[in-house]
């Protein structure tokens, strides 16, 4: 296709969409009649918009079901002209998205054109599966029609600074300076409420710009203004708010929250100095690694490794116990996905040392979140005994994670305590396993059916879909031992569910699934 500057494209999509406003087409429509494809107006909203290389062919068709000038297809006429469309995986994604948008039940409404902005900032993100891309999505829409609806109440919040001045003057000549003293106090809580719902209200809209940058500087300005008015530090207060975003973004798997965690926590990590300082880089190494958790964007283990290695640079063990026990475990935290994801003996052996000293350090402290450092080392044990066939780990890891269980609140931390439940099943299953015990397989199960007790598939979705996975995975192994065909069925059920979860766009965890269907398969066909 010849190299057509960006103005002839956009002049190309101006005169599409003109001429299917004309033509009274909604882009459904448009792109059924031209493309001959379902689902794809946003693809064809890229067209109108000039963003898309597309072939001659299917210019030439555009221009016939649209009845345009047919001069127009001249600039895509030459002797290099491309074979096919520039379809992209972004493409692809965003329809899905907009699809999952416009079938949602929630009761959502907001403009076609917003929505489909949306759905190609988050198609086009660092998400590691659509799921999350589409968690960002429904929250920028709420908040976009969360503003929508604020446009619509009475505007009984606002009033002319003169008109309140003229009502003081009023009791004053009145002689009713009590009054009027009371009425000035009534309009200044009205002014901070109506101040507080703008500040949200701006809060809302960088969501909906997918500006956690934006939202950042915001709250840090809002939180440094309150801590001012209260007599707190700025840097412990804006401390408390980053705490709070990452552990509320993380609970939901929010990545837009995480992201303005991290972003304010750059913030104060740039401002911070003395001990403040050290506090300040855990909290951005954990922000870095709960991101590097759930996206695709490659160097965020490392940022997060790097800040938490400086934070221990700069801790003294003795003085600081608590943030040098945070810091410890976090760089374990990062060492197990790095080992994980490598399948890297080695490191994995590091990260459980890290963890270990974490441990040690907290019970010498009576730290208080011991039960999550418990948790830590027996997962860093059980990847350890998975990747090396050793049970020894493997017993270890379940003690510790039977543990971490009983030293966590079955109510304020019952979404953690899910993820401890898990991690038990997942270290039965091997030990079970290796040492071809049925017994512990059953012990797995029930594990697993302990997790399987939350209702949590909306509040931790992508929680609830491994887990199901895993009660596959579990039941194909029980199998192993014991060929009973309602073992398979079990399996096929927990996986199907499973897939179909992760089809809608994680590859690695959709390949998991396929390759256990697989198996699955096998044992059907040689039953």
């Amino acid at each position: 296709m010849p190299e057509l500057p960006s103005e002839t494209l956009q002049a190309f999509g101006k005169a599409v969409k003109a001429a299917r406003v004309l033509k009274g087409m909604t882009l459904d429509q448009a792109a059924f009649v031209a493309l001959k494809r379902d689902s794809a107006k946003g693809y064809f909203s890229q067209i109108e918009n000039g963003r898309r290389k597309i072939t001659p062919r299917t210019a030439g068709r555009i221009i016939t079901a649209l009845e345009m000038d047919k001069a127009l297809l001249q600039p895509f006429l030459g002797d290099d002209e491309i074979a096919e469309d520039e379809v992209t995986k972004a493409d692809t994604d965003a329809e899905k998205l907009i699809e999952k948008a416009q079938a949602d039940d929630a009761g959502i409404v907001t403009g076609e054109r917003l929505l489909i902005d949306l759905a190609y900032d988050f198609a086009e993100g660092q998400h590691n599966d659509l799921f999350t891309a589409y968690k960002g999505l429904r929250a920028a829409l709420q908040a976009a029609k969360e503003l929508k609806e604020q446009g619509n109440l009475p505007q009984n919040t606002s009033s002319q600074l003169d008109a309140v001045l003229r009502r003081v003057s009023e009791m004053n000549d009145k002689g009713d300076r009590d009054g009027a003293a009371e009425f000035l106090a009534a309009e200044g809580k009205r002014l901070d409420a109506e101040a507080e719902a703008l500040f949200n209200a701006q809060l809302k809209q960088d969501r909906v710009r997918n500006r956690p940058d934006l939202a950042a500087k915001r709250l840090g300005k809002h939180t440094a203004r309150k801590a001012h008015e209260a007599g707190e530090k700025r840097i412990v207060a804006i401390g408390k708010l980053i705490h709070q975003y990452l552990e509320d973004g993380d609970k939901k798997g929010d990545t837009f929250t995480l992201q303005v965690a991290l972003e304010m926590a750059k913030i104060n990590t740039d401002a911070a100095s003395g001990n403040y300082r050290a506090h300040a880089l855990v909290l951005l190494g954990w922000c870095y690694f709960r991101l590097a958790e759930r996206s695709s964007e490659k160097g965020l283990l490392k940022s997060a490794q790097n800040a938490l290695q400086a934070c221990l640079q700069t801790t003294d063990k003795a003085i600081q116990p608590h943030t040098w026990t945070a810091a410890q475990s976090g760089i374990a935290s990062v060492l197990l996905e790095i080992g994980e994801r490598n399948r890297d003996e080695a490191i994995l052996v590091e990260a459980v040392s890290a963890a270990r000293a974490s441990l040690d350090t907290a019970d010498r402290h009576n730290n208080l979140g011991i039960g999550k450092l418990w948790s830590l080392l027996g997962v860093g044990l059980q990847r350890l005994g998975q990747c090396t066939s050793d049970p020894v780990q493997l017993e270890e890891a379940k003690i510790c994670l039977t543990k971490s269980i009983s030293l966590t609140y079955k109510t304020t931390d019952s979404h953690i305590r899910k993820g401890m439940y898990t991690n038990l099943g997942v270290a039965l299953r091997w030990l079970g396993t290796l040492t071809e015990n049925e017994e512990m397989l059953h012990q797995a199960r029930e594990a697993f059916r302990e997790c399987e007790s939350f209702d949590f598939r909306e509040d931790a979705p992508m929680l609830w879909a491994r887990n199901q996975w895993n009660i596959a995975d579990l039941a194909l192994a029980h199998f192993a031992l014991d060929p009973d065909p309602a073992l398979w069925f079990e399996a096929r059920d927990y996986v199907t569910r499973a897939r179909d979860f992760f089809a809608e766009g994680s590859e690695y965890q959709t390949q998991r699934c396929d390759e256990l269907i697989a198996r699955i398969d096998a044992i059907e066909a040689a039953a």
